[in-house]
């Protein structure tokens, strides 16, 4: 058996059971090495970017959301 030493396990939020995790505790225990776990999360903010504007996306994508225009009145 390979002698690894990093293992990355990913966690599925939607699940009690963790057979990735149970099974890399098991290595871990038989060969030693470190484990990192990984709980992927989906961010729903990219479904709005169907509905804005090229420059609206972009302008998100880059952290400058600002209005382009003000409300004074």
């Amino acid at each position: 058996m390979a002698m690894y030493q990093n293992m990355l396990v990913v966690i599925d939020p939607n699940q009690d059971d963790q057979p990735a995790l149970r099974r890399a505790v098991y290595l871990h225990q038989r060969i030693g090495g470190k484990i990192k776990a990984f709980l992927p999360i989906y961010d729903f903010s990219y479904e709005m970017t169907t509905l804005l504007s090229p420059d609206e996306t972009h302008r998100n994508a880059s952290g400058r959301n600002k209005p382009t225009h003000s409300l004074d009145t």
